[in-house]
């Protein structure tokens, strides 16, 4: 769908910043790696030092959540506008009609920027919760389970979101209806989650979920 010619323009400035961020979030993740390497290792005794490639697949399991949910939350939020027409158009392209009105800019502009604060302020504390759990020594091995689940739960949240607030549907009801239909949200979040971990990939793969978001949203939380 993102190469149609009415989807298409809202696709391209998206890329472009989502390039950007990922170029700028590898590089501070190459930078990091080892220190964060160390010091998970230095929190294991010495009759456990063995144990010390256990710790580095857990420092990359980290790093790479750690990186995959700033990634989708700094993108998302520089390229928030955009991806809520891109989301508009998508559904337009299915003939629905929207219950919002988009011709004010700046009033547009300043609501898609408060709905990726609300979200911020609901998944960040999760999110920062996650993170403390996986610097504990023992528990920080039940931190990359976690992480999976609750990045599947998040990109539905996020990317559905979009055609949510374009309906004006509040970010409360989504939360509810997401939960309601939590087979859909694992089968299309999951997936965002991982493939978001792809280099590359990772650069369309946001426009694209935006997309699905919206299918996802008008096929099953729309009504639900």
């Amino acid at each position: 769908m993102l190469f149609l010619p009415g989807i298409r323009p809202y696709v391209l400035i998206p890329v472009c910043l989502n390039t950007l961020v990922a170029v700028g979030l590898i590089l501070i993740a190459i930078e990091n790696m080892a220190v964060l390497n160390q010091y998970l290792a230095g929190l294991l005794p010495q009759w456990l030092a063995w144990l010390s490639w256990i710790v580095q697949i857990l420092t990359w399991l980290i790093m790479l959540s750690f990186g995959i949910f700033t990634y989708s939350l700094l993108a998302n939020l520089i390229s928030a506008p955009f991806n809520a027409l891109l989301a508009e158009a998508v559904q337009k392209y299915f003939q629905q009609t929207l219950q919002t009105d988009k011709t004010r800019l700046i009033q547009f502009v300043m609501q898609t920027f408060g709905r990726e604060w609300a979200k911020f302020i609901y998944l960040g504390p999760r999110w920062l919760l996650l993170l403390v759990l996986g610097l504990v020594p023992g528990i920080n091995l039940f931190a990359a389970p976690l992480w999976l689940l609750f990045g599947g739960w998040a990109m539905t949240l996020q990317y559905a979101d979009y055609a949510a607030e374009n309906n004006a549907m509040s970010f409360s009801i989504l939360r509810y209806r997401v939960r309601r239909n939590w087979r859909q949200v694992l089968t299309f979040g999951l997936p965002v989650y991982l493939l978001l971990a792809v280099p590359l990939l990772n650069i369309i793969l946001i426009p694209a979920a935006v997309a699905g978001g919206t299918r996802l949203w008008m096929e099953h939380l729309s009504a639900s």
